[in-house]
């Protein structure tokens, strides 16, 4: 068996901008797992190119290295994509063995296994079962008993085998290959350093995937990857941390801070975070090691449909995290308003308003606002489960829909009504005079920046 696996993330069907996608970790830890199984990876992350790009960098692999095995990774957006890369891959080469991961085969492997001829589905956290499928294939033994897998049995029925534990330690895991995405002239890496949300909003499948437990890395192994990155590719002046909860335990990230700054690390950051807990000492800290932004997901101005939704969080929280911010530093707090709720109404919508302008009114500036996005169903969320209910959408829409459906309680027109209503908002409320003044400090006068300003307006509703 040529012992090279082929790991690719296909592309997605969502109009995307490169420069604000990370490259693919899934693909960049299994890469390192493969190397610790004795297998040669070979990475290619096509998600955000399209199908004709994805087809032509499958069959130039396939032709030039010859990989026994594929790992594909699919979430929602890329799924139609990934379905077309097992059928190319299978009709080029029967014997290869495919191997599916990510949100979207955990939730429906007979998706990829029956309707698409994919061999193995490693569901939830993948880089133990990846590297066990893979020495097991070295060995030429049955795969059947492995943990944390779902295969097609012998009458054509899925069989689902009894989950992994998951990775306790995260400290235990080698680093992620940059490597593989990154090269001299690079100037932006990306990082992980938690897993898991203890939150369970509604809407997200982040802990459907990764479960409820909050597993973080010591500050030291954070940094000793960053560490390891900038002296490998000098000119990244910039990284971003993909957690989704990074800021979850304000003291670890102080020494983060703390550790980046005892080693002279000088970089730029960005992090996302939640807007509880959020203390004055931590933002300071943020500033002072490089952190020049900061994305809370705050959803709606709504109390009641924070409620409903499970945000768990209340507007005095959402208003004081962006008073701390502007009070104790020059960070940028960047807000992600999420518009469509079930029960979403004008009053709603008028309180989201109102919240964006009471920030503004500590700020005296406009809000760094990334479009108020139209409510998407993901599935394993409680709000797929309503949308099943009321007749809105099934199983079978992920097998033939590229798009990433909508929750249209209310009409298209109407909820883009509502957003442009919310973004006007925010770039006049405080006046003209802060709106050009932010228009020199950013220099939005680029190309790229009016467009980003500008294509929410002009377009459909999730831009």
């Amino acid at each position: 068996m040529n012992k090279k696996v082929f790991l690719l993330s296909p592309n997605s069907e969502d109009s995307l901008d490169p420069s604000l996608i990370s490259y693919s970790l899934a693909l960049g830890f299994l890469a390192s797992y493969a190397e610790k199984a004795g297998w040669t990876p070979v990475v290619h992350d096509c998600y955000c190119y399209d199908w004709d790009y994805t087809k032509k960098r499958i069959l130039d692999v396939l032709n030039k290295e010859k990989p026994s095995v594929v790992g594909i990774n699919s979430i929602t957006m890329n799924r139609i994509a990934a379905y077309k890369s097992i059928d190319l891959i299978k009709k080029f080469d029967p014997n290869i063995i495919v191997i599916m991961g990510g949100v979207q085969p955990t939730i429906y492997p007979e998706h990829f296994l029956v309707h698409h001829n994919a061999d193995i589905v490693v569901r939830n956290e993948g880089e133990l079962t990846f590297e066990e499928l893979l020495n097991k294939f070295s060995t030429n033994k049955s795969y059947n008993n492995v943990l944390g897998i779902a295969y097609k049995g012998k009458d054509g029925k899925v069989v689902i085998n009894p989950p992994r534990e998951q990775i306790k330690n995260l400290n235990e895991m080698p680093f992620m290959k940059h490597e593989v995405f990154l090269n001299p002239d690079s100037t932006h890496a990306y990082f992980f350093t938690s897993r898991g949300c203890p939150n369970n909003c509604n809407f997200c499948s982040s802990s459907v995937h990764w479960g409820r437990r909050w597993r973080p890395r010591t500050p030291k192994n954070v940094v000793d990857e960053i560490e390891h990155v900038i002296k490998s590719f000098p000119k990244i002046n910039e990284i971003r941390f993909m957690d989704d909860t990074f800021t979850l335990d304000n003291n670890r990230v102080i020494e983060i801070c703390k550790e980046l700054i005892r080693r002279n690390i000088k970089v730029r950051w960005r992090c996302s975070g939640r807007v509880s807990p959020i203390s004055a000492e931590m933002i300071r800290w943020m500033e002072k090691s490089g952190c020049i932004m900061i994305s809370f997901g705050v959803e709606s101005g709504s109390v009641r449909l924070l409620k409903e939704m499970g945000k768990n969080q209340t507007i005095e929280q959402i208003f004081n995290a962006f008073k701390i911010v502007y009070e104790n530093s020059t960070m940028t707090p960047e807000m992600f308003i999420i518009l469509g709720f079930p029960n979403e109404s004008l009053g709603t919508v008028n309180e989201t308003i109102s919240l964006i302008r009471r920030v503004i009114g500590v700020s005296k500036k406009p809000l760094i606002l990334t479009t108020a996005r139209i409510l998407e169903i993901y599935p394993g969320t409680r709000l797929y489960d309503l949308a099943k209910s009321r007749g809105l959408i099934g199983d079978s829409y992920w097998l033939t829909n590229p798009e990433t459906p909508k929750f249209l309680e209310k009409s298209p027109k109407w909820l883009k009504h509502q957003k442009n209503r919310i973004l006007w908002a925010n770039w006049t409320h405080a006046g003209i005079t802060p709106v050009i003044k932010l228009f020199f400090q950013k220099q939005m006068w680029r190309p790229r920046k009016i467009y980003n300003l500008l294509h929410p307006y002009l377009t459909g509703l999730n831009y």
